[in-house]
Order: C-alpha cells, then sequence, then structure tokens
C-alpha cells in the first residue's frame, strides 16, 4: 500500500499491517482487531506522523467499540493526541510495545472513558502536556463506572512542560473513579518548567462536579524511579478512596524551592 491509512482501512480482523518506512496518518477509529508493526531489523524504527484532522478527544489512533489493537516497533509524533480512547472506544484494549510516542501541544494518550485496557510494554514517552492524561468526562450511574486498566513496563516517560493542575506524566488528575494504574520496571520525569509550585510524577485527584467522586482507584509503583523536579513525587487530592502499593521503588525530590514531598495524599 503507497499509505498507512488505506493499508488500515483495508485489513481484516487478525491481519498484521507491517510499516516499511517513514509515513503520515490522518488517524482514525479502528473497528478491527490488528497489529501494526515496524518491519523487524529496521533502525531507527519507522516514524509515523499523525497529522490529524479530528480535534481532541478524538484525534489521533482511536481504538473502536471491543477492538484489540497493537502497534509494535514504532515511532510516532503529533501536535495533538497520538492515541485517544474517545466514546466510541469501550471494551477497547490498545498495547504499545517498543514505540517512541511524542505528542507537542497535547497527550501520547488521552483516556476519555470508562472500561478500556491500556498496555505499555517499552518504549520511550515524551510530551510537554503530559503523556497518558484521563479527561473530564464522567460516569453518571455505578453501572457506568466499569474499570480502566492502565499498565506500564520497562518504560520511559517523560513530561517537559506544564508540569501542574491536572497535568502531570501519568495523570487521573480529572477524577475519573475504578481506575487502576499500574507502573512496573519503568522511569517517569517530571521535568522543572512552567509550575514549579503544582506538580508531581504521578496525579490522582477530582475536581469539584456532581458526578466526580472519585472512588475505587489503584496504584502500584514496582521496580521504577520517579524523578519530580516538581513539588510532588506521587500527588492523590479529593478522593474517596485510593489504594497505594510502593514497592522496591525510588522516589527523588529534586525540587529547588523549599516544601514538597516525595508523596502527598488528602482526603
Amino acid at each position: 500500500y503507497a499509505t498507512l491509512d488505506q493499508a488500515l482501512t483495508d485489513a481484516k480482523d487478525g491481519d498484521i499491517v507491517e510499516v516499511l518506512k517513514d509515513c503520515k496518518s490522518k488517524g482514525m477509529t479502528i473497528t478491527k482487531n490488528i497489529t501494526v508493526k515496524g518491519m523487524d531489523g529496521l533502525e531507527p524504527k519507522p516514524m509515523v506522523t499523525i497529522e490529524s484532522t479530528q480535534e481532541p478527544p478524538k484525534s489521533g489512533m482511536v481504538p473502536g467499540k471491543d477492538t484489540s489493537l497493537t502497534f509494535e516497533n514504532l515511532r510516532f509524533y503529533s501536535t495533538k493526541n497520538v492515541f485517544s480512547f474517545a466514546a466510541a472506544s469501550a471494551g477497547s484494549m490498545l498495547t504499545l510495545k517498543n514505540c517512541d510516542v511524542e505528542s507537542k501541544g497535547y497527550y501520547c494518550v488521552f483516556i476519555d472513558v470508562q472500561g478500556i485496557t491500556l498496555n505499555i510494554e517499552g518504549g520511550k514517552y515524551v510530551s510537554d502536556w503530559g503523556c497518558i492524561i484521563c479527561g473530564s468526562t464522567m460516569p453518571k450511574t455505578e453501572a457506568e463506572r466499569t474499570k480502566i486498566a492502565v499498565n506500564i513496563n520497562g518504560a520511559v516517560l517523560t513530561q517537559t512542560a506544564n508540569v501542574g493542575g491536572m497535568y502531570a506524566p501519568v495523570s487521573n488528575g480529572n477524577g475519573k473513579s475504578n481506575m487502576e494504574i499500574h507502573i512496573t520496571n519503568s522511569t517517569l520525569n517530571a521535568n522543572l518548567a512552567g509550575n514549579e509550585d503544582n506538580g508531581a510524577c504521578v496525579k490522582i485527584g477530582g475536581n469539584d462536579g456532581t458526578h466526580n467522586i472519585t472512588a475505587d482507584n489503584v496504584l502500584t509503583v514496582k521496580n521504577s524511579t520517579l524523578n519530580s523536579s516538581v513539588k510532588f513525587g506521587i500527588y492523590v487530592e479529593r478522593t474517596t478512596k485510593t489504594d497505594i502499593t510502593i514497592e522496591d521503588s525510588t522516589l527523588n525530590l529534586n525540587r529547588t524551592k523549599a516544601g514538597g514531598a516525595c508523596i502527598k495524599a488528602g482526603g
């Protein structure tokens, strides 16, 4: 195929789409169970530049309802979201293996729906606004609060600017409920830029709102390193229940100002 988008459009369930060289994509909602991978042995990995015609939260590659997508051995760049879980993504799974992902102006992965799974296995993720960010769309009933699972293993996630507010390398700062974040064998970097008085490597917290209860969340950090040059390493605030487990990990607070903490947990 001359273009990646045409190959993705024509692919059928179970197909493997192999990328042979750098290419561009407009982004799309993919409703099939497929794998997209760079051809073995290519160095550097093929770069996919996403020039999305959709505005966030629908920009980039969007898993369709109940689909299972895998991207492997690729590089991605976009000035919008690279990957997005939108309303049409309920029940889907996205796996990123050995991918390097950069967003300049938005997020590497944006999550704005319940009932999804994100698996990150290796690779480097860089953004000036946040690598994995949850949106503000909230379920209105208990039945709609299906689990969000984020599993990060062997990856490096770095936020280069705008560290503060709801933004962090990994952030549930808008306060979704029933979300599990598991970080293993990974490094998270919250670099000094813009707002060192309100930032963290991992952020979990709610905002005021009728349906924003921010309950039943889980965070585990194992065999990992969190490097923060802002105020906190882990920030948890305005939640009714969040279970935190940290094992065999290092939290480095490299803040130049007084104050701050490796972990801040509030009510």
